[in-house]
């Protein structure tokens, strides 16, 4: 999208944000504004990156890409990359 410069310049703070932006990957545009790179798989769409909008947008961002794949009859697969997790030793 054209939006996707824009939206790595100022919410792409992870290297998976700059991975994403190669060949292969396609974008979902959330009606909140973000964009989420992802791939699709037989039976998945996988997210790439977390998604490319303000933080307190991405879970929006992701349950709008969830429906998305759930309309094409797939799953999302999502795993977090950052926060204050709970972290298991």
């Amino acid at each position: 999208p054209q939006d996707l410069d824009a939206a790595f310049a100022r919410f792409g703070d992870r290297t998976s944000s700059l991975a994403s932006l190669g060949p292969g990957f396609a974008s979902f545009e959330a009606p909140c504004g973000g964009v989420i790179r992802y791939v699709h798989t037989r039976g998945a769409v996988v997210a790439a990156t977390e998604p490319l909008c303000a933080p307190e947008r991405r879970a929006e961002a992701l349950a709008a890409l969830a429906g998305h794949a759930r309309e094409q009859g797939l799953r999302l697969l999502a795993m977090r990359a950052s926060g204050s997790g709970r972290r298991y030793h």
